[in-house]
């Protein structure tokens, strides 16, 4: 009854299979009995059959440019679009009536939207897939056209608002190009006037478009981090710059922008690393290799569980007991001033020294965390990420200051061996005891350890000390995020650092809070036990963590020494709105404020007496 049938498909499934068209095979709808029937041929049809070998995706080409519109609804229908000087050279060059095309479309109603346009511009010479992104801008507006004008009544937007605005259409436009697959990415210079007056919108369009095109796919362990090399990644496109225009006096803002972008991206790409494939010697690995390729004015030295017992760092020991993983310390020095010397003739001081929480994964020990979201503890060594990333970034810029990095490594798992609520450990050179009475606030340890080598391994301690660490959840609970927490002691407050670090998070859309800190802080972290000096949790618990969190690493720093503390564990992923990615996401930041910190000391140098 079923013969014919079943026969008429079993020939379509050899056909199908032929073709390497299975899914249709699937899909296809037949009686129960013919489709038993038909799938019993089509196997016996199968060993003779195949496959087509798919057919190779065409390279993709993405161009952005800037369509002006209307600031109301009115202006919008009577006007036709106004689209840059750039479209002009795209449809001499492929073509087609750009303008027509837009028009056609939903062209962008109001500044910040996006028009894209998948192969609008069909294929160019090298046979790329070009496709086309129409950015709608307000040329009356204030900040390049991109903000929307605030309506009547409305708190008016800061100047570093508006240019994050437009740091967020550049993000969106290049994020939507390399979704569609395109290698190589060209911007409009509309986005970016040029003048010299317009240098800082330059590099906020070059850092948002480099750090979107940067992204982490799964690939690997082997795989090296992300760089500006078209080749380095098949699936992540590279900005090329901007297609017209002449970049004037804006070339070195733009240059400038790219290294952020560039900065962030690879922070953001450490941090998306499975824990599995970031360990600590891992880590350390691609800080040699970093350094290898940067010359000789970068020394790195990695520092084996012998050394640093040697040293008697006994919070990284204690964190590090519970997993099989070996902890670590990386040590790196950059010497952009080779000709200096310290003022009384004997050997140069650091000018910085940048301190990053390296865990590698924290599952928080003995006192383990909650199942939910464990995942994103990946992300725990945001603080070495970031760290890391702007050391890099100012030895790839080039600036005459002396930098010292130290991060210490290691994860913080449960084992027999692991330590325990409880527990009294020796910290900073056995100078000070510790008791753990949580093992998930590990982080401070082992930055103590950090601190207390960075203020005391030199002849002379650095000029400023800066840590950078996903410390407490307080801070997300207290800034959300959108701002990571900013901790200075006295000498960092007089001095005038916390400022500099504060306006430069606001210049690069990347802001920062200035939090408290003050002796009541320190007293609540003394240990009430009597077993010990401190405790690695504060009194009463729960409350002002973030504080009590920096009240504790202000003891191994001594107060003559300027020192800062970053908490960005709210910024650690990009739910808070402020990265640069999309979804729950590792962030990068706060790499932007860093970086641009370390260069504002080399432009505006080192504020009086430091």
């Amino acid at each position: 009854l079923y013969a014919a049938p079943a026969m008429q498909f079993a020939l379509t499934a050899r056909q199908l299979f032929q073709s390497g068209c299975r899914s249709q095979l699937q899909s296809r709808r037949v009686d129960a009995a013919g489709a038993s029937a038909a799938v019993a041929l089509a196997i016996r049809y199968r060993k003779y059959c195949t496959a087509a070998p798919a057919a190779k995706k065409p390279s993709r080409r993405g161009y952005i440019v800037t369509c002006a519109v209307g600031s109301n609804a009115k202006q919008q229908r009577r006007q036709p679009a106004v689209l840059s000087d750039a479209c002009a050279d795209l449809q001499r060059r492929f073509g087609r009536d750009v303008a027509a095309m837009v028009e056609s479309a939903a062209r962008p109603a109001k500044p910040g939207q996006l028009l894209l346009l998948p192969g609008g511009l069909g294929r160019d010479a090298d046979g790329f897939v070009v496709d086309l992104c129409v950015v709608g801008i307000a040329a009356d507006a204030e900040h390049g056209g991109l903000a929307e004008r605030v309506t009547a009544g409305a708190e008016p937007l800061e100047p570093w608002e508006a240019r994050d605005d437009r740091r967020s259409v550049v993000r969106q436009a290049v994020t939507a190009l390399r979704d569609l697959g395109c290698r190589q990415v060209m911007l409009d210079s509309g986005i970016a006037p040029s003048g010299a007056e317009n240098a800082d919108a330059a590099a906020d369009v070059a850092e948002a478009a480099q750090s979107s095109a940067l992204v982490y796919r799964r690939a690997p362990p082997k795989r090296p981090l992300v760089t500006d090399d078209a080749d380095a990644d098949e699936t992540a496109p590279t900005l090329i710059g901007r297609i017209h225009g002449n970049s004037g006096n804006n070339s070195e803002a733009w240059d400038y922008g790219l290294t952020l972008g560039l900065a962030e991206a690879r922070a953001r790409d450490l941090m998306e690393r499975p824990a599995n494939l970031c360990t600590p010697s891992w880590f350390c690995q691609q800080a040699v290799e970093a350094a290898a390729a940067l010359g000789p004015s970068v020394e790195v030295a990695v520092h084996d569980e012998d050394w640093i017992r040697e040293r008697a760092m006994g919070g990284l020991l204690a964190v590090a007991k519970g997993s099989k993983e070996p902890p670590r310390f990386l040590v790196a020095k950059y010497n952009g001033r080779p000709e200096s010397l310290n003022e009384g003739g004997g050997p140069a001081v650091a000018d910085v020294c940048l301190i990053g929480k390296g865990v590698t994964f924290d599952s928080g020990g003995i006192s383990i965390k909650p199942s939910a979201n464990m995942a994103d503890m990946r992300g725990d060594m945001g603080g070495a990420a970031v760290a890391f990333s702007s050391f890099l970034a100012a030895c790839q810029l080039g600036l005459p200051l002396r930098l010292a990095l130290c991060v210490p490594l290691c994860e913080n798992m449960p084992d027999g061996a692991a330590v325990k609520p409880g527990d009294v450990i020796d910290l900073a050179g056995g100078r000070v005891t510790c008791r753990v009475d949580n093992t998930d606030a590990e982080g401070r340890l082992i930055l103590a350890d950090a601190l207390h080598f960075a203020a005391n391994s030199g002849a002379q301690p650095p000029r400023l000390i800066v840590d950078l660490a996903t410390l407490t959840g307080a801070i997300a609970v207290a800034l959300g995020g959108q701002r990571a927490g900013l901790f200075a002691n006295r000498s960092a407050r007089l001095t005038g650092f916390e400022r500099r670090l504060l306006d430069s998070g606001f210049n690069r859309g990347d802001p920062l809070h200035q939090m408290p800190t003050d002796r009541r802080y320190r007293a609540a972290v003394q240990d009430r036990s009597g077993l010990a000096d401190l405790s690695n949790i504060g009194t009463p618990d729960r409350m002002a963590g973030a504080c009590t969190a920096a009240a504790f690493l202000s003891h191994f720093v001594p107060p003559s020494i300027p020192w800062m503390h970053i908490d960005m564990a709210g910024v650690m992923d990009s739910d808070g709105g402020g990265g640069s990615g999309g979804g729950k996401k590792m962030s990068g930041r706060p790499t932007r404020a860093v970086v641009d910190f370390l260069r504002s000391l080399t432009i505006e140098g080192f504020p009086a007496g430091k």
